[in-house]
């Protein structure tokens, strides 16, 4: 009988991008448990025997109270079920301080029985009704740093080629579970988020051993090739968290493990918000209400999130009528207006090839709207970290 698991990843429960309260509910989070329900019904429809989650349950690591009491009464639907439940921390759970306990340790700190929580990387031989599941998790690497990733590499290699040899080596169905970006994963827009951070090479952790990886932090679902072992695959984040994830399907992925037999997988796509871009281009503000105004006419946004990205000459900004163009998309959840002014006509005043990374950013900032949903004061702030380290400071 074939072992069966869903993996999930990157729920990030309690995402606050153009989230919105209504009836004294956050309509956001309802949107993600809603997606996580639906991917764990998938699961129970499939006679799932285990769940892993590769990361980032909570989108920040002091969650709210609300957040948590959902998330802790999925959990418990769970056990009820006899399902063991794997969750692997991620970067959104663990707090900058390394050593600081994760808002997941209360679940490891009750020592539930069949719920499974790595802080550290971690093996388990995790009884199941489908039989034995071999589990080696490896949660995210504080910082993400190249020189922490390099140790983090060389601590898994010897981790899954050493120490955790023999267990392995007779494992009935072994997993990787991991919230780490691999060499050959594809960003999407996101990748301003990932400003400094490194990447791990399959060749730290690919084993013949492993039927199975199942990746999380990158949020665009995708195979990567690892070389040995079965299928390396990003589950993806279970629903779009911003225009990073525009067009991108979004789901969960159920696992089929058979001793002597080809792992077999499949990704199931979720109904996902829509996040939706119009690009204007025009010179003057009549020109872009006209377009965005039978744009609106020909296409229903119901919930959606819209973007409105004009491009224009400079001095165009200032004569739009946000208001206005928002009223177009009525049934929209939430109206965004960027203005992108061609490079030539832009201004650069004061940005020299002697400017630190932080100065010119600083400057370029002033003028340039965001490229994603990641604030300028975020981006700012790794720069100037990125400066310090550069100088020796700090």
């Amino acid at each position: 009988m074939a072992l069966k698991i869903l993996h999930l990843a990157d729920l990030h429960l309690g995402a606050a991008a153009y989230e919105r309260w209504r009836g004294g509910r956050p309509e956001r989070l309802d949107e993600f448990l809603a997606a996580l329900d639906a991917a764990l019904a998938a699961g129970e429809e499939a006679g799932v025997h285990a769940v892993v989650v590769a990361g980032d349950v909570y989108d920040q690591y002091r969650p709210e109270p609300l957040v948590q009491q959902e998330w802790a009464r999925r959990v418990a639907r769970l056990r009820a079920r006899g399902t063991p439940l794997v969750v692997c921390l991620g970067n959104h759970d663990r707090a900058p301080r390394a050593a600081a306990v994760s808002s997941q340790a209360v679940f490891a700190a009750l020592d539930l029985p069949g719920v499974y929580v790595a802080a550290e990387p971690t093996l388990w031989e995790i009884p199941t009704a489908g039989g034995t599941l071999t589990v080696a998790a490896a949660p995210w690497y504080a910082g993400g740093a190249p020189e922490t990733a390099a140790a983090t590499a060389a601590l898994l290699a010897d981790l899954v080629h050493n120490r955790w040899r023999r267990a392995l080596a007779r494992a009935r169905a072994a997993v990787f579970v991991g919230h780490v970006w691999m060499a050959g994963g594809r960003l999407t827009s996101e990748s301003t988020g990932f400003l400094g951070q490194a990447q791990i090479p399959p060749r730290a952790i690919a084993d013949d051993a492993f039927a199975y990886y199942a990746l999380g932090h990158l949020h665009l679902h995708q195979k990567v090739a690892f070389g040995a072992g079965g299928p390396a695959v990003y589950a993806g984040s279970i629903a779009p968290l911003d225009f990073s994830d525009e067009g991108a399907p979004k789901g969960a992925v159920l696992v089929e493990l058979e001793p002597g037999e080809p792992t077999r997988w499949r990704f199931v796509e979720l109904p996902a918000r829509p996040f939706l871009t119009v690009d204007v281009a025009a010179t003057t503000a009549e020109e872009v209400a006209a377009r965005v105004t039978a744009f609106a006419a020909a296409h229903r946004t119901p919930g959606a999130v819209v973007r409105c990205r004009v491009t224009g000459p400079a001095g165009l900004g200032p004569t739009l009528d946000r208001d206005a163009l928002a009223a177009a998309f009525p049934e929209s959840l939430a109206f965004r207006l960027e203005v992108v002014v061609p490079t030539a006509a832009r201004r650069r005043a004061g940005i020299a090839p002697e400017l630190d990374l932080a100065a010119a950013l600083r400057l370029y900032a002033a003028d340039h709207p965001p490229a994603s949903d990641i604030p300028w004061d975020d981006v700012l702030a790794r720069a100037d970290a990125l400066a310090r380290d550069e100088n020796g400071a700090g």
